[in-house]
């Protein structure tokens, strides 16, 4: 094969790599996170409080928030006589975990942000910040404008208001859910808790095809330049060991894609409905829309990875003293 297409191809291949591993760090933002959604009766915006201020003070505490979300609430500006629909998203705890950039909301109770596009709608303007927004007989101040497929509208809490959602984000990835079933065991909460372990950990993994079919290669082409059988089974050895001590530092299974028994044969079709409910769960809260913007760059990168292999799976690497790559 020609040297110089074997370098474009190889080139190619590191570039695809390289985006393939851009868009898994898009990913593995949201590997900590973990939602529940209460059954048995929401708490109201006050208990979620409480429970906040007692969660801070475990020695390791996770930033957590609880919220519920009421659909098609009508707002009017009393200024321009406009009015809009939107979801209202009524938040207690940490607001950056739903929205970031809302961190205002701590200190300013009456303040609230809306979506771009609604914003527009009641105010007529980009520049709504310091406008008043209101609904029934309450007002709020707005404090900001998100980009949002959604109409939205985010605030804080009132005391009575019920919660029935709780998002939380681990310093550990790999512990989200445990984290949240700790908190609702601890707070006699009951739930169902989802998470994004599998499709982040799979895509993480996917990424150690191309450096192992790198190494393999760098084995196959320095051996090929060795005449002693016995020298280049040595060589084979430590590569293969090293290649096995690689893996063992960078695969990631998660607990959920293990069985507990080998004979169930009926696992990965219930694994796979398990984890199609928990993205059906996320997608119909507030979370679903970062959701959804996981799930485009785990295809991203999956597909990036793929076309890398590939274009690696087209080189030859031939003998070392021989002028080819």
């Amino acid at each position: 094969m020609d040297k110089k297409e074997n370098y474009i191809k190889l080139c190619a291949a590191l570039l695809l790599y390289l985006a393939a591993v851009r868009s898994n760090a898009h990913v593995q933002a949201r590997a900590g996170y973990a939602a529940a959604f209460l059954h048995g009766g929401a708490v109201t915006a006050k208990e979620a409080e409480q429970i906040c201020e007692a969660e801070a003070k475990q020695e390791d505490p996770a930033a957590f928030c609880f919220f519920g979300e009421q659909s098609d609430t009508a707002f009017f500006c009393q200024e321009t006589g406009n009015e809009a629909v939107a979801d209202q998203i009524r938040i207690t705890g940490n607001a950056e975990l739903l929205m970031p950039g809302s961190n205002p909301l701590s200190f300013q109770k009456n303040g609230c942000y809306l979506d771009a596009e609604t914003a527009y709608t009641l105010f007529g303007t980009d520049d709504v910040a310091g406008q008043l927004v209101r609904s029934g007989d309450q007002s709020w101040q707005v404090l900001g404008t998100f980009d949002s497929l959604q109409k939205e509208m985010l605030c804080v809490a009132e005391e009575k208001t019920p919660l029935d959602r709780i998002l939380l984000l681990s310093s550990d990835g790999r512990r989200g859910a445990d984290e949240l079933e700790q908190l609702l065991l601890r707070d006699g909460l009951g739930g169902d808790v989802v998470d994004f372990t599998v499709p982040t950990a799979l895509v993480q993994d996917l990424l150690l095809i191309v450096p192992l079919l790198l190494f393999a290669c760098a084995a196959k082409w320095l051996m090929r330049g060795m005449s002693s059988a016995g020298f280049r089974l040595t060589v084979t050895a430590a590569f293969v060991l090293a290649g096995i001590w690689y893996l063992t530092q960078n695969l990631h299974i998660p607990t959920d894609l293990i069985p507990t028994r080998w004979s169930d044969f009926s696992f990965w079709s219930t694994t796979w409905m398990q984890q199609k409910q928990n993205f059906l769960l996320i997608l119909k809260s507030a979370a679903g829309e970062a959701s959804l913007d996981m799930l485009w760059y785990a295809m991203c990168a999956v597909l990036e990875n793929t076309l890398a292999v590939c274009l690696l799976g087209t080189i030859k690497f031939g003998d070392p003293d021989v002028k080819n790559c």
